[in-house]
């Protein structure tokens, strides 16, 4: 039986990048080809909960399905956001919060980044929105897509910079108020 070196040909015919992060609130993982999040998985130990998401199969917390909540509107619709360490861009994160307290059921914020987000593909909450790096939204993003999420930016993603590892103004959402939820968020200061 001849055995072929499949690590060999696997990191030198498909170039995959693992990315990780860890600290003592969560640890993520993603697994990415040019700029395509193909896996990821966060753990978050304090809730003794694993997410895990592979492109085209799905996402899983500790083994069950994931699936997004059907909220269609706005108003009924209870959404997670942060606040960014930049004193700098504080004050624009205070009116988008505004604008969203006044226009849906609720806003939280919860835990980390990458947590809240998967809130959203556990149909816990029906959207996220916040600018968070990449490490933030790349394994959580997919983990929210395969669970029927969508994701987008608030404003245009620059060229060269795949979408699926921007975070600028990233928003995961349930696809019933994306387009009332983007149009929201696109408005400028009241």
């Amino acid at each position: 039986m001849q055995q072929t070196d499949y690590s060999l040909s696997f990191e030198t015919n498909l170039k995959i990048e693992l990315a990780e992060q860890f600290n003592k609130e969560r640890a993520v993982y993603t697994f990415y080809k040019e700029g395509v999040v193909l896996a990821g998985a966060v753990y978050a130990p304090d809730l003794n909960c694993t997410y895990v998401g592979i492109k085209g199969e799905g996402s899983y917390c500790n083994g069950d399905r994931l699936q997004i909540r059907k909220c269609t509107s706005l108003l009924d619709a209870v959404i997670i956001t942060g606040f960014p360490h930049d004193p700098a861009k504080v004050q624009p994160a205070i009116e988008r919060v505004n604008r969203l307290r006044r226009n849906c059921r609720d806003i939280r914020r919860f835990a980390a980044p990458t947590v809240d987000i998967c809130y959203v593909a556990s149909g816990k909450l029906d959207a996220h929105t916040e600018s968070l790096s990449p490490w933030d939204v790349a394994a959580a993003g997919l983990i929210a897509r395969e669970a029927g999420a969508m994701s987008c930016h608030v404003q245009a993603v620059p060229d060269g910079i795949p979408n699926e590892l921007y975070g600028e103004e990233v928003v995961f959402t349930t696809p019933g108020i994306s387009d009332d939820l983007l149009t929201l968020l696109r408005m400028g200061p009241e």
